[in-house]
């Protein structure tokens, strides 16, 4: 059989070429070809990968024959198996999300199968890329990446991305603790704070305050709608710019106030 002929330049030959590699051979005989101790035949392998069209139900070469491409391959093979968009059993997705390299990481969360734990640890990832890939998954609406868990990961990432923040506070759950985490989170746009901020809605007003951002809690404290919690706590936490706010606000409780003039400076 050519496919185990002694001579490495027929078998790259015949892995070289996708008629033969992926019609004329057997998956175990595909299979074996990944365990080939000849550079040229591995690579010829991984190339015929690279180019073969979508294949539903599922790439047709074993696991363990997977597995051994992962563990004695590099970027290049990584990320070209990763690419296979929903031909790779889990287990294959996790070992390739293990290799540590990002644009693989990017490539397994965009994938079909990729969910539960997996899709989790990868919403907690430090790269930047590898979480966007992730939030998007949430934003388009995709149902197998829709879980509280998913978000909950996000929303405490520091690269959780602006448009899932901003969906997530308007209406994305009604889990309020959520909400509260996606507008106090750092890259919750100012702009969009402030007017919650500046706003009716007590909880986003209170989330708001606690936000820390000086513009946001000066709108607070200016805010004749904010409740006393709010304002209180604008009144403990907040900088300068909160404390004059507070003192020409209309609805800030004469307690309040009084509290503010003793503890300003030189009174």
């Amino acid at each position: 059989m050519l496919a185990q002929d002694d001579d490495p330049d027929i078998r790259t030959a015949v892995a070289s070429n996708a008629g033969a590699f992926w019609v004329a051979l057997s998956e175990p005989a595909r299979s074996r070809m990944t365990f080939d101790e000849h550079p040229s035949v591995r690579a010829a392998v991984l190339k015929s990968i690279s180019t073969l069209d979508h294949v539903f139900g599922g790439l047709e070469i074993s696991a363990a024959a997977l597995d051994h491409m992962i563990k004695t391959g590099n970027s290049e093979t990584w990320r070209t198996l990763a690419a296979r968009y929903g031909e790779l059993p889990i287990a294959i997705l996790e070992q390739l999300a293990n290799t540590g390299d990002a644009p693989t990481a990017v490539l397994v969360a965009k994938d079909y199968y990729t969910k539960g734990d997996l899709l989790v640890r990868l919403a907690g990832s430090n790269n930047r890329n590898v979480v966007e890939a992730v939030a998007s998954r949430l934003r388009s609406g995709d149902p197998r990446g829709n879980d509280d868990a998913v978000r909950k990961a996000l929303i405490r990432n520091p690269h959780a991305p602006e448009l899932f923040l901003r969906q997530v506070a308007c209406g994305g759950t009604k889990d309020e603790d959520m909400i509260n985490l996606a507008i106090k989170h750092p890259n919750f746009p100012e702009s969009m704070l402030i007017g919650f901020a500046e706003g009716t809605d007590q909880q986003r007003i209170m989330a708001a305050a606690s936000s820390r951002n000086p513009k946001a809690v000066a709108a607070v404290a200016a805010n004749e709608h904010a409740s006393l919690e709010a304002l209180t706590y604008v009144a403990v936490h907040g900088g300068q710019g909160a404390r004059e706010a507070l003192l020409v606000n209309k609805k800030t409780p004469p307690e309040l106030l009084l509290r503010l003039i003793e503890e300003t400076p030189g009174r």
